[in-house]
């Protein structure tokens, strides 16, 4: 009888200790491709060949090439998807429950605190106005009216029409998919920024760089964008220190931000496999029926 098949769709360095743990349950593991996770290319086919029997998937973000319902139908043994990340927006987590397949994510302390930290650091960064504040310095300049920076601790209401600051810290969700568009932004005080460390989707770029070109907000922070990498002629380009820009890499830190995720997730490969539930299921609701087909029954017989 072969070997159980675990499948590591998008690698990222993985540690001795995790290839160890899952081939010391017997396991056979696959690398995927690493062209795979390049952006504006689609993968499937390749993906669903590689997944083929497969027990278990696992990986960091794959967006161009998402863990869709054909994938996961690649094999009638696969019992979960296990990410390193927060997000699973790149998985059809509809499709998972109908299948019988757990999803689960890993929302660590290393990711979490990284991208909150970035966070306080873009607010900051555009209230007291770092970069303007730079450039007249090296221009020759000296406490330019304009470059006043803004006071952070006057105001925290949280409304729209009274917020200081809008930050985003979601899931891409049909739910929260373009949650914030031009209806919100002109409930929006001029002097107000936004901050978006989650998910492009979330909000309406155009519309976003629209308000902040017209004075209608004072400017926004970005790590995450509807399109990665952001394109060339995308309108956040053309707005200066209005708009501080990042690539998606809210949460990476010297050493490795997703080393606990990746062994977040390896243990919850190791439990699925063992026929038990890991504690960081995400789709929950598909429990019931991954307990009729694989409660308590180990892949290895042992």
């Amino acid at each position: 009888m072969s070997k159980p098949k675990i499948l590591i769709f998008a690698p990222r360095e993985e540690p001795p200790e995790t290839v160890n743990a899952l081939e010391g349950m017997g396991c056979e593991i696959i690398f995927g491709d690493r062209d795979w996770q390049l952006p504006r290319t689609t993968h499937e086919d390749a993906v669903v060949d590689a997944a083929r029997d497969a027990v278990a998937l696992m990986g960091t973000s794959i967006r161009h090439t998402p863990i869709s319902r054909r994938i996961m139908q690649a094999s009638q043994r696969l019992r979960i998807v296990a990410k390193y990340t927060v997000g699973v927006d790149d998985i059809d987590t509809e499709a998972a429950t109908d299948l019988g397949i757990m999803v689960c994510h890993a929302p660590t302390e290393s990711n979490c605190f990284g991208v909150a930290e970035t966070t306080v650091t873009f607010m900051l960064s555009l209230l007291k106005k770092t970069a303007e504040r730079d450039a007249d310095v090296r221009a020759g300049k000296w406490r330019t009216a304009e470059n006043f920076a803004y006071y952070v601790g006057s105001r925290y209401e949280t409304l729209l029409r009274q917020s200081d600051v809008v930050s985003f810290h979601v899931v891409l969700t049909r739910e929260t998919r373009y949650m914030f568009g031009e209806e919100q932004l002109r409930l929006m005080k001029p002097n107000a920024i936004v901050l978006n460390t989650a998910r492009g989707k979330v909000l309406d770029e155009k519309a976003l760089a629209r308000a902040i070109d017209e004075g209608r907000l004072r400017g926004a922070a970005i790590d995450a964008f509807e399109e990665e990498p952001l394109p060339m002629d995308s309108p956040l380009r053309k707005l200066g220190d209005r708009v501080l820009l990042s690539p998606h890499s809210a949460s990476y830190t010297e050493g490795g931000e997703l080393r606990q995720g990746v062994a977040w997730a390896t243990r919850s490969v190791v439990t699925a496999l063992k026929g038990g539930i890991p504690d960081n299921v995400y789709n929950r609701e598909v429990i019931p029926r991954w307990k009729e087909r694989f409660g308590g029954a180990s892949v290895t017989g042992s």
